[in-house]
């Protein structure tokens, strides 16, 4: 069984925060990254409206950013 602890996969979570932070200040591949995010968003708002009809209750829900 998969051991998911903070000490376990540490490193990996580091390894893959600089690759974002790299990504990030690319200019080319930091537009991709964005738009590839934005259209997951949109799939996933559409994927949600395709089981729960009632999506104004989700309305309320904000990013916070620091």
């Amino acid at each position: 069984m998969p051991q998911f602890s903070g000490k376990a996969y540490n490193s990996i979570f580091h390894g893959m925060m600089k690759v974002l932070n790299d990504i990030l200040h690319n200019p080319y591949h930091s537009v991709r990254l964005h738009n590839q995010l934005s259209q997951w968003a949109k799939e996933g708002w559409a994927a949600l409206q395709e089981v729960d009809s009632n999506v104004e209750r989700y309305q309320h829900i904000q990013a916070a950013l620091d």
